[in-house]
């Protein structure tokens, strides 16, 4: 009982500290302790070109491990879906895109072997970006690094586990 007052009151504590951000930063030992507790909202971008092709990024991290993604992050208190959209296209693409309207597919995601980020509501959006950008955005990257983007007709093999529902999107595959 003493655990659970002392944790609402942290809790209660940092959100008064807080509430007057536009987005609740919430931080990273916190937020994972909730990601066990409650399903995280996100937003995903398939991210298309002029030839139909779709651009992934890799990741490699704790959570998802390593391979292909569509771009995404999840959403903050206070945050709208327009707002996280365009974060995540400076923080993951770093550069302007244009998106199309509303959401294109919703999903929930359950990764059943996982205790922290082990549910999640996902909204895909469509999103449209000239082929030429990647070339100067992987400037200082190389394939197999975190943050490396490439367009992609068919879907790779090594898509991450999680977002395997996004190969119908893919040409080919």
């Amino acid at each position: 009982m003493k655990a659970t007052l002392l944790a609402k009151h942290s809790l209660d504590e940092f959100y008064e500290k807080n509430k007057d951000n536009k987005i609740l930063n919430v931080p990273d030992k916190l937020f994972q302790s909730i990601s066990k507790i409650i399903p995280m909202v996100n937003t995903d971008l398939l991210v298309k070109n002029s030839k139909g092709e779709i651009l992934l990024s890799w990741r490699d991290d704790t959570y998802s491990g390593n391979g292909w993604h569509v771009p995404g992050r999840i959403i903050r208190i206070k945050e709208t879906f327009v707002d996280c959209l365009n974060r995540c296209a400076e923080m993951e693409i770093e550069v302007p895109l244009i998106i199309n309207g509303n959401h294109i597919d919703v999903n929930e995601i359950i990764y059943s072997h996982k205790t922290v980020r082990s549910h999640f509501i996902s909204f895909l959006y469509e999103a449209f970006m000239e082929d030429q950008y990647v070339n100067k955005i992987n400037v200082y990257k190389k394939e197999g690094q975190v943050g490396f983007l490439k367009w992609f007709k068919e879907c790779p093999d090594d898509l991450i586990e999680g977002q395997s529902l996004y190969r119908k999107y893919f040409n080919g595959k």
